[in-house]
């Protein structure tokens, strides 16, 4: 297999992701598993790269490889697969000392969030809402977004519900009218238990209007890791 060739089947397993055929793009990425573990075979040094510059190349493309197969191993639910396809993900980002690539640590802190293990989640949204404040890597605003519902939902199933408020609330400002419908179901949930049946009922409007929006499967696709009793 040519870089050429390989580039493009590492492109059509983040696009059957991208389209929710989970289990095809997981196939992908199982065939091109040798391919990155001997990337150097169809990638190369040329005579007028550096040695070191070179191995950073090389482990950018092996974190960046590994972190993006983890997320449709953990969105098939497949989560001891994802998280080794993670470690490995971390520990050549970590050995390039690379201060990008944030989405390996939210994509490790999703695992554990859908998998229920909440605070091990909050550790890692943590790390990756650390990192990008210390490095001003600064995430857009959908991926600001994306990052604090995602940390108020850990906070949430943990029973922090003041923080859980504070981080529904700054998902929905990260975006301008954000179409996002899970931070306004969450804050009816929390205004409920507050006893602020207003509030619970103005949120719960703003949840419907954005659910509706959605077909039933896009909708149970995203809340496929959900109990039952949570929606």
């Amino acid at each position: 297999m040519t870089r050429k060739e390989f580039i493009k089947e590492w492109g059509k397993a983040k696009k059957f992701h991208y389209n929710g055929s989970f289990q095809e793009s997981i196939e992908v990425y199982n065939i091109l598993v040798p391919i990155i573990e001997n990337i150097e075979s169809v990638m190369p040094k040329d005579k007028d790269t550096s040695s070191e510059y070179y191995k950073q190349q090389i482990l950018f493309e092996k974190a960046m490889f590994w972190g993006d197969f983890s997320v449709p191993l953990g969105d098939d639910g497949h989560f001891e697969l994802a998280l080794e396809a993670s470690k490995k993900a971390l520990f050549y980002k970590e050995k390039g000392n690379f201060n990008t690539l944030l989405y390996i640590y939210f994509n490790t802190a999703n695992i554990y969030l859908f998998s229920k293990n909440y605070e091990d989640a909050l550790i890692w949204y943590d790390k990756a809402l650390f990192e990008n404040n210390t490095n001003s890597i600064w995430l857009n605003e959908k991926d600001k977004a994306d990052y604090y519902l995602n940390k108020a939902e850990a906070l949430y199933f943990l029973k922090r519900y003041e923080e859980a408020e504070k981080w529904f609330t700054e998902s929905i400002d990260a975006v301008q009218n954000n179409q996002d419908f899970e931070p306004f179901y969450f804050l009816s949930l929390l205004n409920k238990l507050k006893g602020d049946e207003k509030q619970s009922q103005k949120f719960h409007k703003m949840f419907l209007t954005r659910k509706n929006k959605l077909s039933e499967k896009a909708f149970l696709q995203r809340i496929r890791f959900y109990d039952q009793t949570v929606f």
